[in-house]
């Protein structure tokens, strides 16, 4: 661009060419058409000025005529009238007469005075005038000097020649107008005229700018499109007739030249950094992979043994191994690549203190040694690469925790390979969220599954062991009685024993339908209603919703434990209540669910419930369900009166160790 700015300023100290300047040509165009705008103005200007004068006089002389009327008119109207409206009509006359005297004076102003200066009236308007001036004053002299005189006689006098003096009035108007139509007529003409000229102005200065400016610039477009296409050899531009367009025209050829040369260094420095590009896009692509393979469910030494490799390949490195930190300051090696089996025997298991590798992983950053000397005196072997080919040792690393550590060896130091240290930061970090992940996956998993375990456990000793218990029990009375041979209550024994039976059978698959049981995959309120229709079916009860119009703000397993407290309140309404109706009702406020299940069964004693939890564990189980999504059960009723089990909880995803319930009711060991 420098040289182009030097190119320019040097055309533009070219002295002239003696050719007339286009600045000029087009300023003599402009400065004639402004002259003409600038007559056809003043022209305009004055004859309206004229005719703005001559409308005023035609209207007041107009206004003479109507007057005169008036007054005759008020004249019969006085002379027919008595007293005070009489003496009204009088004081309006007077006034139309004053006004009468003012408007034929303004009339005589014209022509006497010359006012307005801009109007020019024939001649034959001045006598007309003054004979209509006469004949007012010889009518003004036949009224009375008061009411009193006005009679009949005044008034027929008055009017006896008016249509004579008012035509005398239309005649002076009709003089007026035809002044007025005289200058219109030479306005219109003046305008015609100035219209022909403006045109033939701008039909000459359209072919002198087509001339002298359109075409080279089209030309000099023509050009610049035949650049933009990458013809730098032919896109010259021709010589002008005008001194600016010809020094434009040549800096632009200049241009072109300069551009030609700069056009082969610029594809010499594109071949260059085309392949810099190609070889960041491999490194991008293959950072893409890393993070995709990140988000895959391959356990945590196949995660690592994979991440290694890429990250060697993206590297260009010989080697690199990856180990993960233990829990007695120690690193176990997971995975390698490029190195010597044998060097590998005694690296199974190394301390955290271990040369660099111990040092990044004790400092939580990146360390890099040019020398690999050390390196191969603790491996007892040598590597793969030269010894100044250097080193990188990446913490793996979950925010402040140091999970692992990759070792990469024999790493180049190109140019292309700038940004290195920033790569291998974040490919780590990557890899450590993903192990975490994992690690805190697993753990959820086998926490649930404990959980479960408590559940089921708790389940089956309330349930079926109870009931087996009481079968051992009534096993052991009958092998007594049928000892003592009293047949009588040994079948009543034989008669509870199959009881107990069919009890502990129907509770086991009572239990294996309610743990086999699936939320409904569109959400908890499909699922609670489904839930409510089995449960109808098979009790004949009738149960209303109320507030289940649309989902509630859970996380998935939020959405089970509450379905599952749902369906433990109703089993034990079917179990237990004798119930007519059921009602479930949901509601929010401030951000808080509330969820009520009631009936109007037999009741029962919560306290003595509460007392006891081996009476009725499900109830425990309701309260430790509740826990998990953060909210709490509770339980209200009475001997006959029903029984409410209301379950509280804040709307969206919760912490399960939230919530008093989280630290209630535990199935013992």
């Amino acid at each position: 661009m420098e040289r182009l700015n030097r190119l320019f300023a040097r055309r533009h100290r070219l002295p002239g060419l003696g050719r007339p300047s286009v600045g000029n040509r087009l300023a003599g165009m402009l400065i004639a058409g402004l002259g003409l705008a600038l007559a056809l103005i003043v022209v305009g200007v004055s004859i309206t000025d004229q005719l703005h004068g001559e409308a005023e006089a035609i209207n007041e002389a107009g206004k003479l005529r109507m007057q005169a009327y008036r007054i005759g008119h008020n004249l019969t109207l006085a002379a027919d009238s008595t007293g005070e409206r009489r003496q009204r009509l009088w004081e309006r006359i007077q006034e139309d007469l004053s006004a009468y005297d003012r408007r034929l004076k303004e009339q005589t102003g014209y022509l006497d005075q010359g006012f307005p200066a801009s109007i020019s009236l024939p001649r034959q308007t001045g006598p007309t005038l003054a004979d209509i001036r006469a004949r007012w004053l010889a009518r003004k002299d036949l009224l009375p000097d008061s009411p009193a005189g006005l009679d009949q006689g005044v008034v027929e006098a008055y009017n006896e020649h008016l249509a004579g003096f008012v035509g005398r009035v239309d005649t002076y108007v009709g003089h007026l107008q035809e002044s007025s139509a005289t200058k219109l007529q030479r306005y219109y003409l003046s305008l015609l005229g100035f219209t022909v000229i403006a045109i033939l102005v701008g039909v000459v200065s359209f072919q002198r700018t087509r001339h002298y400016l359109t075409r080279p610039l089209q030309g000099l477009r023509d050009c610049a499109r035949q650049l933009a296409t990458g013809d730098l050899e032919s896109c010259r531009v021709p010589r002008a007739d005008t001194e600016e367009v010809d020094q434009l025209a040549g800096a632009f050829n200049d241009m072109a030249e300069e551009l030609k040369s700069l056009k082969s260094d610029l594809d010499a420095q594109v071949a260059e950094q085309t392949r810099s590009l190609q070889h960041r896009n491999l490194r991008l692509a293959m950072l893409y992979e890393i993070a995709s393979s990140l988000q895959t469910n391959l356990p945590v030494e196949e995660l690592l043994d994979q991440a290694l490799g890429q990250i060697v390949d993206v590297t260009e490195s010989e080697a690199g191994m990856v180990r993960l930190v233990t829990g007695d300051d120690r690193m176990r090696l997971v995975a390698s690549r490029g190195l010597d089996p044998e060097m590998l025997h005694g690296e199974d298991l190394v301390s955290l203190d271990r040369c660099l590798c111990g040092q990044s992983a004790r400092a939580g950053s990146l360390g890099q040694r040019d020398d690999l000397a050390p390196c191969e005196a603790q491996m007892g072997g040598s590597l793969p690469c030269a010894r100044e080919a250097g080193m990188y040792a990446v913490p793996i690393k979950y925010k402040d925790q140091v999970l692992g550590l990759f070792t990469l060896f024999g790493t180049p130091q190109q140019p292309h390979q700038q940004g290195i240290e920033s790569l291998l930061e974040t490919v780590a970090n990557h890899v450590g969220l993903a192990i975490k992940n994992r690690r805190l996956t697993t753990e959820a998993q086998r926490t649930s599954l404990m959980e479960e375990r408590n559940l089921l456990a708790a389940e089956l000793h309330d349930s079926i062991a109870q009931c087996l218990a009481s079968v051992k029990l009534q096993t052991w009375m009958l092998e007594e009685e049928l000892e003592k041979g009293n047949l009588d209550t040994s079948r009543e024994l034989v008669f509870k024993v199959r009881k107990g039976v069919e009890s502990g059978y129907s509770n086991l698959r009572e239990l294996l339908t309610h743990f086999r049981t699936r939320i409904d995959e569109r959400g908890l309120v499909p699922a609670l209603k489904s839930l409510v229709a089995t449960f109808h079916e098979q009790t004949g009860v009738p149960v209303y919703l109320q507030g289940l119009n649309h989902d509630l703000d859970l996380d998935p397993d939020g959405e089970i434990q509450v379905f599952h407290i749902v369906q433990e309140a109703l089993a034990n309404v079917r179990k237990h209540a004798q119930a007519e109706n059921v009602r479930i009702m949901v509601q929010e406020k401030d951000d808080t669910y509330h969820i009520l299940v009631e009936d109007d069964g037999r009741g029962m004693d919560v306290d003595a419930v509460d007392a006891d939890d081996r009476a009725h564990f499900g109830l425990s189980i309701m309260r430790e369900r509740a826990g998990r999504v953060g909210g709490r059960v509770e339980i209200e009723g009475e001997p006959g009166e029903g029984v409410q089990v209301l379950l509280t909880f804040p709307r969206g995803r919760t912490d399960p160790n939230d919530g008093e319930a989280a630290s209630l009711a535990r199935v013992p060991g």
